[in-house]
């Protein structure tokens, strides 16, 4: 994925070319073929905004379109840019319908990444996606700020107060300083507040990875990376 610009383009040109646009798939349902854990190819999961190339039950997506704001964050393309803004903007409204079905600012990660392979959030919000989710409105504000599209400006601004306000509010543990592995969705909303090492730094750089880049560069060159860790956990 990650290379000269143009091979990117190329590899987003693909990949975008598979997405749904649309559909009649509305409802989260799961596979019964699958004893009820996986979504079934009817639901929404692979409906409007969905990637269907080499994803299988993976939401992979969320990674793609984060690899592809980078590359746009360093890249002043505007043929990119065309490519980019819409399929962003779907891949934005289908990670919310799947994801955060109760608008609470925290979206449930569901294979969307490998160490998740061995986990289940049962529909409760968690940081990786959520940081997901933020990053990605932050470059739909841009770029709709600099298409001087006021309307989606306004759209983007208030879903990232409201993502802000669910992690903060919700999955940030201020007494400790890092975020909970997750939030239960039914039931007693139990705060999970034990993440795996992958949520105490991951969600961190994705929320804000360029200042903490700048801030924590000659510390993460002096002393390595745990200390890098430790440092992060007590940034946001």
């Amino acid at each position: 994925m990650y290379g000269w610009h143009d091979r990117i383009a190329e590899e987003a040109k693909h990949y975008i070319s598979t997405q749904v646009t649309k559909s009649d798939y509305k409802e989260n349902k799961p596979n019964k073929n699958h004893m009820w854990t996986l979504q079934d190819y009817t639901s929404r999961f692979y409906g409007e905004g969905r990637i269907l190339a080499d994803q299988n039950a993976y939401d992979m997506q969320s990674q793609f379109f984060d690899q592809l704001i980078e590359d746009y964050r360093w890249n002043d393309d505007p043929t990119f840019i065309a490519l980019l803004r819409p399929a962003l903007e779907l891949h934005l409204k289908w990670i919310e319908e799947c994801f955060d079905p109760d608008g609470d600012g925290c979206y449930e990660s569901y294979l969307n990444t490998w160490p998740t392979d061995s986990q289940w959030y049962n529909g409760g919000g968690t940081a990786e996606e959520t940081a997901y989710a933020y990053r990605g409105h932050q470059a739909a504000y841009d770029m709709a700020k600099n298409a001087g599209d006021t309307k989606s400006m306004e759209h983007h601004d208030a879903m990232l107060k409201r993502i802000k306000n669910g992690f903060q509010n919700i999955l940030w543990l201020k007494d400790q300083g890092f975020s909970a592995s997750y939030i239960e969705q039914e039931g007693n909303k139990r705060l999970h507040k034990n993440p795996f090492g992958y949520i105490a730094y991951f969600c961190l750089l994705m929320l804000n990875s360029h200042l903490l880049y700048k801030i924590l560069n000659p510390f993460i060159i002096r002393n390595g990376h745990y200390k890098m860790i430790k440092c992060l956990v007590a940034v946001v």
